[in-house]
């Protein structure tokens, strides 16, 4: 099934499923969509995500859901991400999570933010 195929109802509900923490096997086995791939789920999963949208990532481990937090940026940044997001078809919130999930996954703050502070590790004090 190509991506024009999936409806915009069936879309609704791989997000909802995606929501819930349903892997893309999972979503295809609970919706039992004739022709519907793991590529056509996946597909949706992405677009909804660069469309600002929040679906948990899933990894070798357990799922990773969001936190909703309100940031206060300056006009210069605000544009910078909105120029971002158009750039990958994304909405700038999508853009400004992808900067901050790399930030923390690679534990780059202290090089990024470069005030010679030195951020503990998880579970230190």
């Amino acid at each position: 099934m190509t991506g024009t195929l999936v409806t915009p109802e069936v879309r609704a509900a791989i997000v909802a499923l995606a929501r819930d923490g349903l892997g893309n096997k999972a979503i295809l086995a609970e919706l039992a969509v004739p022709g519907l791939t793991t590529a056509a789920v996946h597909k949706a999963i992405r677009k909804a995500r660069r469309d600002g949208a929040r679906v948990p990532y899933r990894g070798k481990g357990p799922t990773v859901g969001w936190a909703e937090i309100a940031v206060a940026l300056g006009t210069d940044t605000l544009n910078y991400l909105r120029a971002a997001g158009r750039a990958r078809g994304a909405s700038p919130e999508f853009v400004a999570g992808a900067l901050l999930d790399i930030i923390s996954r690679d534990r780059i703050a202290d090089a990024v933010l470069d005030d010679g502070t030195m951020t503990p590790e998880q579970g230190e004090s």
